[in-house]
C-alpha cells in the first residue's frame, strides 16, 4: 500500500471516527433537551394549576394598570361630544361629579345624571391635586352602570391619548391619596 493510500485511509477513519463522536454528542444532547422539555412542561402544569386555584380565590382583573378608590373626591365634566343628534345641545355643559376610582388610563364616575349612551362620548375631565394644581384630560366613556332605585349613575371613563405630562400628574395625584390613606392608617392604628 503506498503511503498516499495509507493517509487517505487514516484520514477516513478519523472522519468516521469523528462522526461518530458528533452523532454520540448529538444523541446525549438531544436527550437532555428531551427531558429539560419534559420537566418544563411538568413545572407549567404545575404552575397552571396553582393559578388556576388562586384566580378561583382572587377577584378577576382586567385592567392593565393599577387602580386605586377614591372616596367621592370632586371632578368637573364637560361633554365635548355625545355622538347622538337628538343630544347635541348637552355639548360644552359642565357637570361636577363624584371620582370613584382612578388610574393612569381611567376612572370612574358617579353622576347625579342618567345619560343615554349609545354612541361614542367624548369629555374632558378636570380634577385638583391637593396642592391646587388642576388635572386636566380628555375620556371616552366606555361603560355605564346602573342600579335598580339607585339615583345615581356610575360611568366608566377611558382617557384618550394621555400625555406624558398627564400621566405623571395623575399618577402624582394617586400617589398623594395613597400616602395620605397609609397615613390615616397608621395614625388610627396607634
Amino acid at each position: 500500500m503506498s503511503e498516499n493510500a495509507i493517509i487517505v485511509l487514516g484520514a477516513g477513519i478519523e472522519g468516521i471516527f469523528l462522526l461518530a463522536v458528533l452523532f454520540a454528542f448529538i444523541m446525549y444532547y438531544n436527550n437532555i433537551l428531551k427531558r429539560d422539555r419534559l420537566l418544563i412542561t411538568d413545572l407549567r402544569k404545575k404552575i397552571y394549576k396553582k393559578s388556576e386555584f388562586d384566580r378561583e380565590k382572587e377577584p378577576k382583573e382586567r385592567r392593565r394598570h393599577y387602580r386605586i378608590e377614591l372616596n367621592g373626591e370632586k371632578c368637573t365634566v364637560r361633554v365635548l361630544d355625545f355622538g347622538e343628534q337628538t343630544l347635541q345641545g348637552l355639548n360644552n355643559k359642565s357637570i361636577d361629579v363624584e371620582m370613584l376610582d382612578l388610574s393612569v388610563s381611567g376612572m370612574k364616575i358617579k353622576c347625579g345624571i342618567d345619560f343615554p349612551i349609545k354612541e361614542e362620548v367624548h369629555v374632558f375631565l378636570s380634577f385638583a391635586k391637593e396642592d391646587g394644581t388642576i388635572i386636566h384630560v380628555r375620556g371616552e366613556v366606555m361603560r355605564k352602570e346602573t342600579k335598580h332605585g339607585c339615583p345615581t349613575v356610575n360611568y366608566g371613563i377611558q382617557f384618550v391619548n394621555p400625555s406624558a405630562k398627564e400621566e405623571t400628574e395623575i399618577q402624582s395625584y394617586m400617589n398623594q391619596k395613597e400616602l395620605s390613606k397609609k397615613l390615616l392608617n397608621s395614625a388610627i392604628s396607634r
